[in-house]
């Protein structure tokens, strides 16, 4: 069984690929005492927090801080919206700044984070993507001419995590198919520096989180 320290650290993921990507960032910062929770989709959030307002842990003061995190997918300004708006319903604090601590309590604060990044639209995936091009692997030459091919002649856009499914089978070309899809699978296989610049903020609030 594992053990959970006498404080911590939790992280509130939107789901296990954000869980993997954090988890990953966080050893390289030597993070310790950190629990990471999928959330496993966003509209359970103000239920969640509700739990753990109510939750021992919390009352008596063992999380010291409380991460929360999602994607912005189409739209960062309703993903930081719609965060705001769970913590004042859950907790009736208003957070006015993205990746900076507000008090929840005497013994807890809480900061939210969205990716990839603040005033961007996307997703974990667009965070990992960006740090892979950094490699200089022909690959993703022809990832972007795939991409520029069905923009203009066919009118189509490539989802982010549509590319990353499509790197993720060039990089993991000796796995079976049905494992290829998950960014949770393929960061094993894809050589992601995780000290890259594209991660510097995830990994300082991480590295907050961690120490309480």
């Amino acid at each position: 069984m594992k053990r959970i320290p006498a404080t911590y650290g939790l992280v509130l993921c939107e789901g296990s690929d954000d869980c993997a990507v954090f988890t990953e960032i966080a050893q390289t910062r030597n993070a310790e005492n950190l629990e990471f929770e999928d959330l496993s989709g966003k509209s359970g959030l103000v239920a969640r927090l509700k739990q753990i307002q109510a939750k021992p842990d919390f009352t008596k003061g063992a999380i010291r801080r409380l991460l929360i995190t999602r994607d912005a997918d189409e739209s960062w300004a309703a993903a930081w919206q719609s965060l705001r708006d769970a913590c004042q319903k859950v907790f009736d604090l208003e957070i006015t700044e993205p990746a900076k601590w507000g008090r929840l309590n005497a013994d807890c604060e809480v900061a939210f984070w969205i990716a990839p990044g603040n005033q961007k639209n996307g997703m974990i995936e667009t965070l990992c993507l960006e740090a892979l091009k950094d490699t200089s692997n022909p690959n993703f030459e022809c990832l972007d001419q795939f991409a520029e091919c069905l923009r203009k002649h066919h009118d189509g856009t490539l989802h982010e995590k549509e590319k990353f499914a499509i790197w993720s089978l060039i990089a993991q070309d000796k796995s079976l198919p049905r494992q290829r899809l998950t960014l949770r699978r393929a960061i094993k296989h894809l050589h992601i520096d995780w000290k890259h610049p594209s991660f510097d903020q995830l990994s300082g609030l991480l590295a907050e989180t961690a120490d309480g």
